[in-house]
């Protein structure tokens, strides 16, 4: 009797490990799938998690700001982190190691809202190879979720 039981004993257990490595091999692979499952989202989706790209920025800065297409690349980064009402309201310094241009927006006063768009006013300093301007301004984001820049002209005027 003793031989009957170690043989039905050995091979359920051998049965039971093959289910557990064979549970684990589903559950393991439940973590991915192979399909064409592109066809699922519409290639136009826009979602809150992936920033617009660069190349639909705004090609170049104010005038007044005197800034590359280049330096405001790296400049628009700033101003949208800076000028951002869930952010923490401190300077935010940038710098574009290839021309040397650096700066720093800071926002000003709480965020208010016109014509429809949520606004913010700032003041900015702009340097590297050039002396230093401060200048003072105002952003606005628009419904594309673009910070776009008016009323620029210098600190105190």
């Amino acid at each position: 009797m003793r031989a009957v039981y170690s043989q039905v004993s050995g091979g359920a257990s051998h049965a039971l490990a093959r289910a557990a490595v064979l549970s684990f091999c589903l559950v393991a692979s439940g973590c991915s799938s192979v399909g064409p499952f592109a066809s699922l989202t519409a290639a136009d989706d826009v979602t809150g998690s992936i920033p617009i790209a660069a190349s639909q920025a705004t090609a170049s800065a104010p005038a007044q700001m005197a800034l590359s297409p280049d330096d405001w690349a790296y400049a628009q980064g700033a101003l949208a982190r800076a000028l951002d009402p869930q952010g923490a309201s401190v300077a935010v310094v940038w710098s574009n190691p290839v021309s040397g241009a650096r700066g720093e927006i800071t926002p000003v006063g709480a965020v208010y809202v016109a014509d429809g768009q949520v606004c913010r006013a700032f003041l900015a300093e702009i340097g590297g190879k050039e002396p230093v301007r401060r200048l003072q301004g105002r952003g606005c984001r628009g419904a594309e979720g673009l910070w776009a820049v008016s009323d620029v002209k210098p600190f105190g005027t």
